[in-house]
């Protein structure tokens, strides 16, 4: 009977030492699957630990959620538009991630790093900030999407130096993949 209870203890420590946010044969372990419209065909797929919520405040012609997550705050910005325009969208992805930071009282912000990645042959804009709130030091990455009929910008912010919150954003990212609607 001990060897039974030993076995099995095993087997629980062995899956929850992988991590929460595994993903198995599809399944998801992260937390949430969140899905946004970007064509009359397609969404974007984000995995995420915690699911979105829409904030309740007018933004102009942007649409913000928010999923509070325990290590983070994660934003997802979206405007819709007709045919993006490669230096006004520029300037738009600036401003927005600009905004963000204000809305969350970050002092300091300073871009450390800015790079064109692709995830499942999805082009992305990746941008790395840090700066300060309340005197505690923050991270903030934000990752922009330019899809055919809107603009998203997703906005990860957490506090600086925590391993866990850059993993997770990380995996969010690499998750990112255009889907079907079905």
């Amino acid at each position: 009977m001990m060897s039974v209870y030993f076995f099995l203890h095993s087997i629980v420590m062995f899956f929850g030492s992988l991590g929460s946010h595994l993903s198995l044969e599809g399944i998801s372990l992260f937390g949430e699957t969140e899905r946004v419209t970007v064509s009359t065909q397609q969404e974007l797929q984000i995995e995420m630990p915690e699911q979105f919520k829409a904030l309740p405040y007018d933004d102009g012609a942007w649409q913000v959620a928010q999923a509070k997550c325990s290590n983070m705050f994660i934003d997802l910005h979206s405007k819709d538009v007709d045919t993006p325009q490669p230096a006004e969208m520029d300037k738009t992805i600036d401003q927005r991630v600009g905004r963000t930071l204000e809305r969350y009282q970050v002092r300091n912000a300073e871009l450390q790093g800015q790079e064109e990645i692709s995830v499942h042959d999805i082009p992305l804009e990746k941008y790395h900030y840090t700066g300060q709130k309340a005197g505690k030091d923050f991270e903030i990455d934000a990752v922009a999407v330019k899809a055919p009929q809107k603009v998203l910008v997703v906005t990860y912010f957490y506090h600086a130096g925590d391993a866990d919150a850059k993993e997770d954003v990380k995996d969010s990212i690499e998750s990112m993949k255009y889907v079907n609607k079905g």
